[in-house]
């Protein structure tokens, strides 16, 4: 699971499953174990930013409180670059674009606001990049969140009709003309890459693998797992 660490910062390769916070109903999470990772076993750890409990890939841990609000002024100021994984049912068109809509939450959905939400909604803007497509009904989307809203890549890729798979929310179902047993499960959406100010020096750049559940799919639509990493370049 962890893919750097120092006395300052922990990235861990998040397990999709896996909630970072607890709940109602969940039994575990990752916030109570991350005592495991403090090394005067009297400093918990704490989540710099947070994962949807489906999505697994990269996650920052402050080790300590300046850590801590370091990385926290990074996000809030946009200095942090997070790049997403996502296979889609369909291929977004343009295949390289802005998602600048607003949402709104309504329940437990977060949902594209209308007019009548004005007072309630908020901005929200991804970028994407088709990488590769198979079939002309699936993609391999590369995203980049500039705002960090709840479910944001899952409903503005709904939004252009383009759910990403395996979405129980959002998304459309099984596609039934692929073999299920051949596919992963769950949702294909995986933090793959975040750049993010060290707190005390540099850059702290690291890339996530794939889990095996998204890896089965990405390797039976034959998608390069090596592209994608950098959006500036696609």
């Amino acid at each position: 699971m962890v893919l750097y660490e120092d006395d300052d910062v922990i990235v861990l390769n998040k397990p999709a499953g896996l909630a970072v916070q607890g709940g109602t109903g969940l039994k575990e999470n990752l916030d109570d174990m991350l005592m495991a990772f403090s090394r005067d076993k009297k400093t918990k750890p704490k989540l710099a930013h947070r994962l949807d409990r489906d999505t697994g890939g990269v996650l920052l841990i402050a080790r300590t409180d300046y850590a801590a609000a370091k990385l926290t002024a990074s996000f809030r100021h946009r200095d942090t670059q997070k790049i997403y994984w996502a296979i889609t049912d369909g291929v977004p068109k343009p295949r390289r674009g802005r998602i600048d809509v607003p949402l709104v939450k309504r329940g437990e959905r977060i949902e594209v606001a209308e007019a009548i939400d004005a007072n309630e909604a908020k901005a929200a803007v991804t970028l994407y990049q088709v990488i590769e497509t198979a079939r002309k009904k699936i993609a391999f989307v590369a995203l980049l969140p500039v705002t960090g809203r709840t479910h944001q890549l899952r409903v503005h890729l709904a939004h252009l009709g383009t759910p990403i798979l395996g979405d129980r929310m959002y998304g459309r179902g099984p596609l039934e003309a692929l073999p299920q047993k051949e596919l992963g499960r769950g949702l294909h959406l995986h933090a793959r890459r975040i750049v993010v100010p060290h707190p005390r020096r540099g850059l702290i750049d690291v890339t996530a693998p794939l889990g095996a559940e998204m890896k089965k799919t990405w390797r039976w639509f034959q998608f390069d797992e090596k592209a994608g990493t950098d959006f500036s370049a696609v």
